[in-house]
């Protein structure tokens, strides 16, 4: 009876049958060759308005930053992983930042293909605001302050009033058009901001947005980096919070007064799923990890660009990679994530 209500929520909400790929997902199971993933996170850009002070971004290298995914590169990915069914198009920088943006999803949505991405808010406008929800079914915005000091604190502008405008704006244009998108707003949670947690939630209700995310900081370094260590430290001062942090968090959930999703910081390694149905590719091709193991320079399987998706899909680098995974066998990359 699980199968049957599993199979048949998925038809209602995708309208389509799963791939083969799909059900291995929904059973949870790992090989070390698997089919193409039918989900795949691409990097629109790495330029950016914003300067924040927990990215990463000012830590890489000169020559990847500024850089576009184009309309062809995209018509090329499509090619080359025809299993395509979704795409999240979020990396390093601002995707509305990117001049082809709505070209790429008018492209992909003629073949079936759904888009969500994420956005720091700063840029939604009346010339783009209608091509936002109509070619994104989620669009989730980043906002991890509650009012304007810490905002300004964090991203460096003081743009805190202007973002909160945007958010309304898209809600109240989204009920005009009668567009199901949803606008969904993602904040990060750490011991530094943890009891902004109320106020974050009735900034989402009074914006009418249909849901907020709640993530607990990550550390989007290994210890094959050399700023590792400091980044763990912060973590481990932010993990000392955990329960308060959990505690704040899931009383609001039960409230109910909002929808709220909430991303605990438990050990992912034996849970992982990505290394198996889904994969990152950098605005460059190169096919990382995740979407927070996505630097190329640290680790990659190889490019797409370069070779057949295909052969880098279920290559010895990724099988071996899926091994560490299926095994538990060390594995730098992963063996401590999230912290």
């Amino acid at each position: 009876m699980k199968l049957i209500k599993k199979s048949h929520n998925f038809f209602i909400r995708e309208k389509r049958l799963p791939t083969y790929g799909e059900i291995m997902r929904g059973f949870n199971i790992k090989k070390n060759k698997v089919p193409l993933p039918t989900f795949v996170q691409l990097e629109p850009t790495t330029k950016c308005n914003l300067n924040c002070v927990m990215c990463t971004r000012s830590t890489m290298n000169p020559k990847r930053l500024n850089q576009d995914l184009s309309l062809e590169k995209f018509q090329y990915i499509l090619k080359e992983i025809p299993t395509i069914k979704k795409i999240k198009l979020q990396g390093m920088g601002e995707p509305l930042l990117n001049k082809e943006i709505f070209k790429i999803t008018q492209f992909g949505k003629k073949k079936n293909i759904k888009f969500t991405t994420t956005i720091n808010g700063t840029l939604i406008n009346s010339d783009n605001i209608d091509l936002i929800l109509e070619n994104f079914q989620e669009i989730v915005i980043s906002l991890d302050a509650a009012n304007k000091e810490d905002y300004l604190q964090i991203r460096r502008v003081d743009l805190f009033d202007k973002v909160v405008e945007n958010i309304k704006s898209i809600v109240k244009r989204k009920k005009e058009l009668n567009i199901n998108s949803r606008i969904i707003l993602n904040s990060v949670v750490s011991h530094l901001n943890y009891q902004e947690v109320p106020l974050i939630v009735d900034l989402g209700k009074n914006c009418e947005v249909d849901s907020i995310s709640f993530v607990e900081v990550e550390n989007w370094k290994t210890p094959l980096e050399q700023d590792y260590e400091g980044e763990r430290k912060f973590i481990q001062q932010s993990r000392k919070f955990k329960k308060e942090i959990q505690k704040i968090i899931l009383e609001h959930k039960e409230k109910k007064i909002i929808e709220i999703q909430y991303l605990f910081s438990d050990q992912r390694k034996n849970k992982c799923f990505w290394p198996f149905y889904y994969c990152f590719i950098t605005v460059d091709g190169f096919v990382t990890p995740c979407c927070i193991r996505m630097d190329p320079e640290i680790f990659n399987f190889g490019n797409i660009f370069e070779e057949p998706f295909k052969e880098i899909w279920n290559g010895i680098k990724y099988q071996k990679f899926r091994e560490t995974m299926i095994k538990n066998l060390s594995n730098p990359i992963c063996d401590n994530c999230p912290d």
